[in-house]
């Protein structure tokens, strides 16, 4: 890369770079949840049981968590510039064939497209947090990213609720298909991998997967941290990505747009709670204190949202907002887990923490659909069939058992203090 021209741009430059990935995980984390909006035109659509819609939902998952480790080797031979630019073309492309298909068979096929396009777009905005921001930065601009990606989270239910109302589910689609091929050009354009001169030794210092992939899975710390990250940070995609939602109209009687809104308040809390917990990390020197607050939150807010149905809205929304906070803790873990690893190999780190983080959601979206089919009474509606408060809360019992599985990991985890404690 080419020096900026004119200094007092350069501060401004770590800043662009990761913005750029930034709006990449917004546009991601939009297109992860849009699903959640539009449940019963899905189930219209293509007759759908909730098995069916929460696997429609969850195919994204599979290849986004499937890409992780490839991509995050990659990402350490190849650099961000290049994969980010062909994720958000083939993650357009994969909205483009969700809203335009006429089968649940092709939806399913957008959906693998737009999980593929997107799964490189977290690890690689760290990979550029790593090369453009110095280190003792890291966790804070970790959690910044988190808050800007939840951004599209929240885009994605009340405001794309309303649009789905007015134009429908297959013209918004399309055109946030669009948004894809805008976005890979302004990264292609903007995006460098170095500050500075390319160092001459990249090529000769490129890692085999092989290599990468052994150095990482045999740390025991990887492993623990990766469990965390799946059972504390999966939870809220499947809670308010996908079935809060619905819940929320037959448990409170909300129209889709309120209920959409309620389910925001998690997201809010969870943009909040990423840049808060890695700031706090960064500013203790400690990193175990956020990761043992997270899942507290969490038991926390269950425990009022499942266990007290008539509870007060007064109760009720702090419940909701405490419960992305506590999944937003889960940011933590990335700078943890750089730190009791190799820094070459810090993208098949970030990868890996990635993977079993959205492998989760894969697994629990068509779970709690296929409890919610059990539970179900028969009744239909409109041809959909119609799912009580009742079944969805025992269904959503799923959920605070995760959480508690994510507490005992904190138990085994090693503090680093903030410190690269594995080097080359």
């Amino acid at each position: 890369m080419t020096a900026p021209a004119g200094r007092r741009l350069a501060p401004v430059l770590p800043w662009i770079m990761w913005g750029l990935g930034a709006l990449l995980y917004s546009y991601g984390f939009f297109l992860r949840v849009a699903p959640s909006v539009m449940v019963k035109d899905l189930m219209q659509a293509f007759a759908a049981t909730a098995v069916i819609l929460g696997n429609l939902s969850a195919f994204y998952f599979y290849t986004y968590g499937a890409l992780q480790l490839p991509l995050g080797v990659l990402l350490d031979r190849w650099g961000a510039r290049r994969l980010l630019t062909g994720s958000a073309v083939v993650a357009g492309l994969g909205a483009i064939l969700f809203g335009a298909a006429a089968t649940v068979e092709v939806a399913y096929a957008g959906r693998l497209l737009i999980g593929a396009g997107v799964a490189v777009a977290l690890i690689g905005t760290m990979k550029l947090i790593m090369v453009w921001h110095p280190p003792g930065r890291f966790a804070t601009v970790a959690g910044m990213t988190t808050f800007v990606g939840t951004m599209g989270a929240l885009v994605g239910q009340a405001p794309l609720a309303t649009l789905v109302e007015a134009v429908g589910w297959r013209a918004t689609m399309v055109w946030g298909g669009g948004f894809g091929a805008l976005l890979a050009a302004l990264i292609w354009l903007i995006v460098r991998d170095h500050v500075g001169t390319p160092p001459a030794e990249a090529g000769a210092n490129a890692l085999s997967m092989r290599a990468a992939l052994k150095r990482v899975l045999r740390n025991d710390q990887t492993w623990v941290l990766a469990i965390y990250s799946g059972f504390l940070g999966g939870t809220i995609i499947s809670f308010a990505g996908l079935w809060g939602v619905p819940y929320a109209m037959v448990a409170y009687g909300l129209e889709r747009p309120a209920a959409a809104a309620m389910m925001s308040i998690v997201f809010v809390g969870f943009a909040l709670g990423a840049p808060s917990a890695g700031l706090i990390s960064d500013r203790l020197g400690r990193r175990k204190a956020p990761m043992y607050a997270g899942p507290l939150f969490n038991l926390a807010s269950w425990a009022v949202i499942l266990g007290w149905p008539d509870a007060p809205k007064a109760l009720l929304y702090p419940a909701l907002f405490a419960n992305g906070v506590g999944s937003g803790f889960v940011m933590v873990v990335f700078a943890l887990g750089r730190e009791h690893n190799p820094p070459q190999y810090s993208g098949t780190v970030v990868g890996f923490l990635n993977a079993l983080g959205m492998g989760s959601v894969a697994l629990l979206q068509p779970l709690t659909g296929l409890f919610l089919d059990l539970l179900w009474d028969g009744t239909l509606e409109d041809g959909v069939r119609v799912y009580t408060a009742a079944d969805f809360r025992h269904a959503f019992l799923l959920y605070p058992s995760c959480t508690a599985i994510a507490f005992a990991m904190c138990f085994l985890a090693r503090e680093s203090h903030n410190r690269q404690l594995v080097h080359a």
